[in-house]
């Protein structure tokens, strides 16, 4: 069956313009979207120049923005009534429904690029790290450190994914190829494994078990950090991993090689948990991943569409395309009747909207979509 094809505009409810935005978009390394839905509210994240911007998610009217010095990060994320903005130097901590600033943690100060993680929020703390290899934990309410752990290896051992929380024991993973866990109570170390290449992704949890994405996709037991499983190939690498339903979605890579032109394209892959894998048709320059729970559908966003999958069958059932040519589309929001996204125009380089798009009613959900941004932001989709 031939996927139902739509632009943006063509589903579009509203459209709110973002002021001065350069670069809308930075390429995600989790599958968490932006922008994000919270209590009424769709929280932005632009990149260039760093703003978080709140936005009624009935209408798209801005309520309230605040300039992140000086670049955004992919997403943000909550720990009860804050809204957490990273940059590339510190974390933010915003009242969402006022937009106040109740703390910063800046461990390195404003210069240069020390921070590249997103937070992982488990009930009153936080776990955030850092490239000089530092993984921390602090308190939700104030940004204070509780305690800190340098992670192994050696200058390279860079804290760039986002961790995960099982059963008691922070686990994250570093550039240098360690995955490593630390007791929540102490920060005592629990275990490390080592793994093939660096891990740049956030970690999460299949199956009762920690996946890992670096040059191959690991597998790991969280109590003994035991490598149960391992899903490479040769010359490939995984350059996106994200939980989807009873499988892994996954973006196949090309390994770099000098003495070969650069390939940028990716394969879409479904992995089972005994290693079966079902290829997907994606649209060229796919660059992220999302499962919903609310839809039961993957959404691979990339430089140029919004590909919508059913897992189950691996059918894609939707593709929605931008009216011009745009640097990319953000992984989009979604409820159990709308989807938010954000994608961008190369030339100029503003944000485009966010609109929302019609899925086909054989889906089993009520059609809505919502997408957004031009130097602009999100528009409003809704379904007859």
């Amino acid at each position: 069956m031939n996927p139902a094809r739509h632009t943006f505009a063509e589903l579009t409810i509203w459209r709110t313009a973002l002021p001065d935005v350069q670069i809308a978009i930075l390429p995600p390394q989790s599958d968490r979207p932006n922008p994000r839905l919270n209590n009424g509210l769709l929280f932005v994240s632009v990149f260039s120049p760093g703003f978080l911007h709140a936005l009624d998610a009935a209408t798209g009217r801005i309520v309230w923005s605040r300039k992140l010095p000086p670049l955004g990060g992919a997403a943000v994320e909550f720990a009860g009534g804050l809204v957490l903005a990273s940059t590339a130097q510190t974390l933010q901590a915003f009242d969402a429904q006022t937009g106040r600033r109740r703390w910063e943690f800046c461990p390195y100060g404003k210069k240069g690029d020390s921070i590249y993680s997103q937070p992982c929020v488990t009930g009153e703390r936080i776990l955030i790290g850092d490239r000089a290899g530092w993984l921390y934990y602090l308190r939700a309410e104030t940004g204070e450190t509780i305690w800190k752990q340098l992670t192994p290896g050696a200058a390279s051992n860079q804290v760039n994914a986002t961790a995960i929380v099982v059963n008691g024991v922070a686990i994250t993973a570093n550039n240098t190829g360690f995955a490593v866990a630390y007791s929540i109570e102490d920060g005592r170390l629990a275990w490390e494994t080592k793994i093939e290449g660096p891990c740049i992704h956030g970690l999460f949890l299949f199956r009762e078990r920690v996946a890992v994405s670096a040059d191959s996709l690991f597998l790991l037991d969280p109590a003994s950090g035991a490598i149960t499983s391992k899903i490479g190939w040769r010359g490939r690498t995984i350059a996106f991993a994200a939980p989807c339903g009873s499988r892994i979605a996954v973006l196949r890579g090309h390994v770099y090689c000098k003495s070969e032109p650069v390939n940028l394209e990716k394969e879409l892959l479904l992995v089972d948990a005994r290693g079966r894998i079902k290829n997907l048709a994606v649209s060229g320059h796919c660059a992220a991943l999302r499962h919903s729970a609310a839809t039961g559908l993957l959404y691979a966003a990339g430089f140029t569409a919004l590909d919508i999958f059913d897992p189950r069958t691996g059918e894609l059932t939707n593709t929605l395309t931008p009216t011009s040519k745009y640097d990319g589309c953000g992984l989009p929001e979604i409820s159990s009747k709308t989807i938010y996204a954000d994608h961008e125009r190369r030339r100029p380089r503003t944000a485009v909207p966010v609109m929302l798009t019609r899925l086909p009613a054989s889906i089993g959900i009520r059609p809505a979509i919502r997408l957004g941004s031009r130097g602009e932001t999100p528009r409003h989709l809704r379904t007859g």
